[in-house]
């Protein structure tokens, strides 16, 4: 299979799914319901407005890939020049690994699913216990992401950082995230590319 076939198959699983969501809903088990919710209520993908949505994932992506490439000096692995290596990069890859890692992985097992256990609100979570929470979401889900591209380095690690803060300061919108880790894949691809 090619390296762009997977991420191709769970963009368009996650289409059909959205456009029957709620089909499939109605026929759950009423025990399976509100975790099936809860799980979907961390895969959406809205458009608030253009600054949240856009500019700040860009402008945060370009000053962390700055740093990476110019003042620390890491390298990476270039791409291979094929066009649709180029337009799966850019746009099914991080549709589908934010998706996974951030919609799925990171939205549901540390945010939804402690509020499911203790049958808590998000909000009504102590401060303290919501950051704890949070800081090992975030650590996890990026240790996750570096070690799924099978290489290990700090641009990865900051990154997936990056997309998991970009998640939660737009309430759990997957865009930010996504257009950021766009930005980054087409700014590698470009960097290593040329």
């Amino acid at each position: 299979m090619a390296d762009y076939t997977l991420p191709l198959l769970i963009c368009f699983a996650y289409l059909i799914l959205f456009f029957l969501r709620r089909r499939i809903y109605k026929r759950l088990p009423d025990r399976i319901k509100e975790p099936v919710a809860q799980v979907y209520s961390g895969c959406t993908l809205r458009f608030n407005n253009l600054w949240s949505s856009i500019m700040i994932p860009v402008i945060l992506i370009n000053i962390i890939y700055l740093i990476m490439f110019c003042i620390i000096g890491i390298e990476t692995i270039p791409p291979d020049n094929e066009l649709t290596g180029y337009i799966s990069s850019a746009v099914f890859v991080p549709f589908s690994e934010e998706l996974i890692m951030r919609g799925l992985f990171f939205g549901f097992m540390f945010v939804a699913l402690p509020a499911y256990i203790f049958r808590l609100k998000e909000r009504e979570f102590p401060l303290f216990l919501r950051l704890v929470i949070i800081s090992i979401g975030i650590t996890g889900t990026s240790l996750l992401f570096v070690f799924q591209h099978y290489t290990v380095n700090y641009l990865r690690y900051f990154s997936g950082m990056l997309f998991c803060i970009l998640y939660l300061y737009d309430k759990r919108n997957l865009t930010p995230a996504i257009v950021a880790h766009s930005t980054g894949n087409i700014i590698i691809n470009f960097v290593t590319g040329c």
